[in-house]
């Protein structure tokens, strides 16, 4: 009883220093719940069709996807943090932001849908189904103006009902994944459902959005607003674009420089590696999205204040970053025959690798939204193109001679190099490359 009653007043004490814990505390439950369903879907689902199609067909999927990836930052534009950022310090304004940034995003979406389409002609003009699988997924693309939706709901720490929308998507999308399966579905099937749970996703926030806060009527386009936008987020946006070159640029150059059946089966391993390395991301991104209001309130209260908050979560993510990365790097063998079969084996040096740019990542998400507070995207910006470059240069160096260890090597440095070592290399972030050295080597988040 006396640890249950010194746990409660510590809990009580930490809603007086931070008002609105509870309600912090809440969203993260919701958003945890989100992502444990999505692991289920990975573990199992996901899994199924894996197995189902095999390393050279999954290869081919799995390189649409990453394909179509690389033009999504076009469709996003830089602009769903600062919607965001906006809807906590202008809440007044929301209509007009909501109805600025869902135009901007809808005119680039439909930009990246047709360039992703007219690029993939052009790099592998005799696959016809790696053409036709891009085509597809690359439709879905034009929900993304949808996320909008998303950010509001963020910015009001009420995930909940942006859970409820993407698990009806995914349960919906899953169930037609396991009728696919078991139907013997060709692999364009699969690239379809892919951009239906999109779609699905966009409708599950309107009427989620339309029965919390009302009719979409009350948005208004502004121009001087959406001139700011894109003034703030045209870094977000090349940064974003960055960002997809050393995340998937790997599968793309695994595709193209290994020819042939052993180039989509070496697509295929890694992307089931990767798919594995990435399921548990959400934690940081969750923990990333509920506390990102309160990092931009607290700089506003004292540098000490603001930058012990950033240090606990910098402390915090890297923590559960360990956590997770040394257990699978020990069992990445038994778990990569646990879900797709010894016919993906070769796929375990892989997994184990790209679990530590796990560790970067966590770091990179806190580091983002301290950037976006402070509003320097540029230099968010410089950092990602660093490491799309050195990504990008180390694929060429390892991929002849490792395949996909190689680009998972090459993965994990770029990683270290766009989201801690980059902090060195420029004045207004020494601070908090200081801040992530001291989370690497000594990551408690109760005591600093």
């Amino acid at each position: 009883m006396r640890t249950f009653d010194r746990l409660t007043a510590q809990w009580h004490d930490f809603q007086v220093r931070y008002p609105g814990a509870r309600r912090i505390v809440e969203n993260l439950g919701w958003l945890f719940a989100d992502n444990v369903l999505r692991l289920l879907s990975v573990a199992i689902v996901n899994a199924w069709v894996v197995r189902y199609l095999g390393p050279e067909r999954y290869g081919t999927l799995s390189f649409a996807v990453a394909f179509v990836a690389l033009f999504t930052p076009l469709a996003l534009l830089g602009l769903p943090n600062l919607v965001m950022r906006d809807l906590v310090e202008r809440p007044e304004d929301e209509n007009a932001t909501l109805g600025t940034a869902f135009v901007l995003m809808l005119g680039g979406a439909v930009t990246g849908a047709a360039l992703a389409a007219v690029a993939v002609i052009a790099l592998r003009p005799d696959k016809a189904q790696d053409q036709q699988a891009v085509w597809v997924i690359a439709c879905g693309m034009i929900f993304q103006a949808f996320t909008v939706i998303e950010q509001w709901f963020n910015a009001q720490v009420r995930a909940k009902y942006v859970v409820y929308a993407r698990n009806a998507a995914l349960l919906i999308a899953s169930a037609g994944r396991v009728v696919g399966v078991l139907a013997g579905a060709p692999l364009l099937v699969f690239a379809a459902i892919t951009a239906l749970e999109s779609g699905l996703f966009a409708l599950g926030l309107l009427i989620v959005f339309q029965r919390t806060r009302g009719t979409l009527t009350a948005w208004r386009v502004h121009l001087t607003r959406a001139r700011r936008l894109l003034a703030d987020g045209w870094p977000l946006l090349l940064e974003g674009l960055a960002i997809m070159v050393y995340m998937r640029i790997d599968q793309t150059m695994l595709g193209q420089m290994i020819p042939g059946d052993k180039g989509e089966r070496e697509v295929g391993l890694y992307a089931s590696a990767v798919k594995l390395s990435e399921i548990w991301l959400f934690v940081p991104m969750a923990i990333r999205t509920t506390f990102f209001p309160t990092i931009v309130r607290s700089k506003h209260l004292s540098p000490a204040e603001y930058h012990l908050r950033i240090q606990r979560l910098l402390n915090l993510v890297v923590l559960l970053s360990y956590g997770v990365a040394i257990p699978t790097t020990v069992l990445a063998p038994f778990i990569i025959r646990l879900f797709y079969g010894a016919e993906f084996s070769d796929a375990a040096p892989m997994l184990a690798i790209l679990m530590w740019a796990g560790v970067w990542i966590s770091m990179g998400q806190v580091r983002s939204a301290v950037i976006q507070s402070e509003n320097r995207q540029v230099l968010s910006l410089q950092a990602s193109v660093l490491g799309a470059v050195s990504n990008v240069l180390l694929n060429l160096a390892l991929i002849p001679s490792l395949g996909g260890i190689g680009s998972a090597i090459a993965t994990v440095i770029s990683q270290a190099v766009a989201s801690h070592l980059s902090s060195f290399l420029f004045r207004p972030l020494v601070y908090m490359g200081k801040i992530q050295t001291r989370a690497l080597f000594y990551p408690n988040p109760f005591k600093l």
